[in-house]
């Protein structure tokens, strides 16, 4: 893996965009619900489905779990909020080259920003 694409990984590694705590909450649910009954949880993606870009997620360990901007700003200049597996809707999108692509433009949007 590419410097850039693990500094970028973690800058944009991979929560779903726009969902509420509530909906993540009741998503985490479901899983420990499935989980403890032993049944996998609803909308798994196919058996033979190449790597997935299932979540994304903002990290902001260096700065002491804190954005110095707010989220939805981040979000606003990020491709790749629109590339991201939609189980509810089954949908899956693989991991590909052009997924890295978008990853990397992201990042370099981002970190060109004077306000980060």
């Amino acid at each position: 893996m590419s410097k850039v694409l693990r500094v970028c990984l973690g800058v944009l590694a991979a929560c779903v965009a726009q969902l509420t705590a509530g909906e993540l909450s009741a998503m985490a649910a479901t899983v420990v619900a499935a989980e403890a009954s032993g049944q996998a949880p609803a909308n798994q993606p196919p058996e033979d489905s190449p790597p997935l870009v299932r979540t994304l997620e903002l990290n902001f360990d260096s700065q002491g779990g804190v954005a110095s901007v707010d989220l939805e700003t981040y979000l606003f200049h990020m491709d790749i909020k629109n590339h991201v597996s939609a189980p509810s809707q089954g949908r899956w999108v693989p991991y590909t080259d052009a997924i890295e692509r978008i990853l990397v433009e992201d990042f370099r949007r981002i970190w060109g920003f004077s306000m980060i």
